[in-house]
């Protein structure tokens, strides 16, 4: 039997109470099962992962794979609905990676987007003790300074155009090109 219908017998399945006693627990539910793994990705999501991202320096352009940008961000996403601050984790995330979301070419012409990133748990648990430390204002100020001892960012992918987010003026013809990751 479900938990939640538990607590509700627990609560002589009064309504208000239930509500107010396991409020938290509620949401947490609604929360994972609207971002469970195998859910339908709205445009709502969508948004709110872009809104997210954008607010946080993080620059996803407008063609990046919408499955990828849920399946990266749905751990922050989670927090970020649970009205848990998540702009710590997001600026570690965005000085681990700077071109985070970017689309670029490869001398071949493929088109593929920057997708380098840390595991969600690695960010929470080992690089983000740093955030809003002296050491950590070091490195967001080494950050594209990649011979300075100070700097961890991952540099620009190698032999690789990257295009502007807002750039329009590459418009891909075929499909071929285009990696949806």
């Amino acid at each position: 039997m479900p938990i939640v219908v538990t607590y509700f017998a627990e609560c002589e399945f009064n309504l208000q109470t239930f509500m107010e006693k396991h409020k938290r627990t509620l949401s947490e539910w609604a929360i994972n099962t609207y971002l469970s793994k195998d859910a339908t990705i709205t445009e709502s999501i969508v948004e709110d992962i872009y809104d997210m991202c954008y607010r946080n320096n993080i620059k996803l352009h407008s063609k990046f794979p919408k499955e990828a940008a849920f399946a990266i961000f749905r751990p922050y996403l989670k927090y970020h609905y649970a009205n848990k601050s998540v702009s710590h984790l997001l600026d570690c995330f965005e000085l681990y990676n700077p071109y985070f979301g970017r689309k670029y070419q490869i001398p071949d012409g493929k088109i593929l987007f920057d997708d380098r990133h840390l595991p969600f748990c690695k960010m929470k648990n080992e690089f983000f003790t740093a955030w809003n430390t002296k050491t950590f204002n070091r490195m967001n100020a080494s950050k594209y300074k990649y011979k300075d001892i100070c700097c961890i960012s991952l540099p620009p992918i190698e032999n690789a155009t990257y295009f502007d987010v807002e750039d329009s003026s590459y418009e891909e013809d075929d499909d071929d090109n285009y990696d949806d990751l």
